[in-house]
């Protein structure tokens, strides 16, 4: 037992990390074109991709969160997102449902189409592929659940410019992607909105030995888009670079609200995801030396459901809404908000200014996707974030609603949600799950 600030005993805090890749066969190819529907194989692989496995236990309780070098996942993708994550926990053991785990990916671009929008998910190859990756979520989690150590907590925060961009370009012909323009005008680097901190979690061994590092940033992995080579992007080369300096235990990258940020190139090689991992791995380096240790807490977990209103698409089934998954895991004054779907800066910025916990770090991609959050200025503009099509179909009141449950979830959880008995309540098309922590 330890005790908190108000001289509560409070259980010990145990975390457990594993990691298996989960590379495709080559065949399972990457996204060419989403407007297009169309994808291609791989032709070799420059380097391979991973699930990390973060287990958190205080008494009686455990949560999880599961990172992957994927570009997302989707019901559709997966054969149904309920069975996926069911499967999943069923086989991980004993108390593994599914409400006690996230799942969250980088959004890599050179990695399989898993969020079926093209129609490389009708192949049984694909379908092999899935069922692969859901027996090894199983047992990374499994693995990370039997190694768990006592440890304390530790925030770090920096920024890093120079690297992304607010890629929303304003043109006389409309909206465009920075991708178009190269070189990038050095006045560019300046644009608003973006976000360009680097925060960073390290949970320590009393000993002092780091169990694992969880880094926090905002920008699409698109240096190798459309590269036919299987690689992590930067956040693979991150990852590499803190790993192969001593005492960082398992490192893992969560990506931020970056639906509207870009690297300052695009498909510009292996070489520009690897600068961009290192200039991040310095970053969290650097900011390490002043990290600030976060006292004993209760750790809390919460979910939401919510259902956002769809645009009917053409040739598409007519669907009236789609269900967000909401996950969040609250650790003294830190916040990690777990959001489905694409999530701009601007998004983000307006959930953390509400938020009653000193840090928020919103957390996309996660869960089952439900394509490009759009706020509603953004519809007006247009764009490729605008749509519609497979990859944004969310109708205007989605954006606002889905923050609104969002600034819910944490003001609930703040105030004790999370130590209550589980019970589900439903209010204007939100479930939120109150469970023990």
């Amino acid at each position: 037992m330890s005790r908190n600030t108000r001289g509560l005993e409070l259980p010990e805090l145990r975390v457990g990390t594993a990691q298996l890749e989960i590379s495709p066969p080559l065949e399972v190819g990457l996204l060419m074109s989403s407007v297009e529907r169309r994808w291609s194989p791989f032709v070799g692989q420059r380097a391979p991709l991973h699930a990390r496995a973060l287990v958190l236990e205080q008494g009686e309780q455990r949560c999880a969160l599961l990172s992957l070098d994927l570009l997302g996942l989707s019901s559709k993708a997966v054969g149904g997102w309920a069975e996926f994550k069911r499967a999943i926990g069923r086989r991980a053991g004993p108390g593994w449902s599914s409400d006690r785990f996230v799942i969250a990916c980088t959004h890599t671009h050179t990695a399989p189409d898993s969020l079926a929008l093209s129609t490389l998910h009708q192949l049984p190859a694909f379908r092999q592929w899935i069922s692969s990756l859901s027996h090894k979520l199983s047992q990374v989690l499994s693995r990370a659940s039997a190694a768990t150590r006592p440890c304390t907590l530790e925030f770090a925060s920096t920024t890093l410019p120079g690297y992304w961009i607010q890629r929303r370009i304003p043109t006389a012909e409309g909206i465009a992607l920075s991708d178009r323009f190269q070189p990038i005008p050095p006045s560019w680097l300046d644009r608003e909105p973006v976000d360009r901190r680097v925060r960073t979690l390290q949970f320590r061994e009393r000993s002092g030995e780091i169990l694992a590092t969880v880094v926090h940033a905002a920008c699409h992995p698109v240096n190798e888009m459309c590269l036919p080579y299987i690689s992590p992007d930067y956040p693979g080369a991150l990852c590499e670079a803190l790993s192969s300096e001593t005492n960082h235990g398992l490192v893992m990258f969560l990506n931020g609200a970056s639906a509207d940020l870009n690297p300052l190139t695009v498909s510009e090689g292996p070489g520009a995801s690897v600068r961009q991992g290192r200039a991040l791995a310095s970053a969290v380096e650097a900011s390490l030396s002043g990290a600030r240790p976060i006292p004993y807490f209760a750790a809390s977990w919460g979910q939401m459901t919510s259902l956002l209103p769809m645009r009917t698409l053409a040739g598409t089934p007519s669907r009236r809404h789609c269900r967000a998954r909401l996950n969040l895991l609250a650790m003294g004054s830190v916040a990690l908000l777990f959001l489905p779907g694409e999530i701009f800066v601007e998004t983000g910025r307006a959930i953390e200014a509400s938020s009653p916990f000193e840090h928020t770090l919103i957390v996309g991609y996660s869960e089952d996707s439900v394509g490009y959050v759009t706020p509603p200025r953004v519809l007006r503009e247009g764009g490729y974030e605008a749509g519609p099509g497979r990859w944004a179909y969310l109708a205007t009141d989605a954006e606002p609603q889905l923050r609104h449950a969002a600034q819910g979830l944490l003001e609930q959880l703040s105030r004790g949600y999370g130590r209550q008995r589980a019970r589900n309540v439903s209010h204007k098309g939100t479930k939120l799950t109150k469970l023990p922590s």
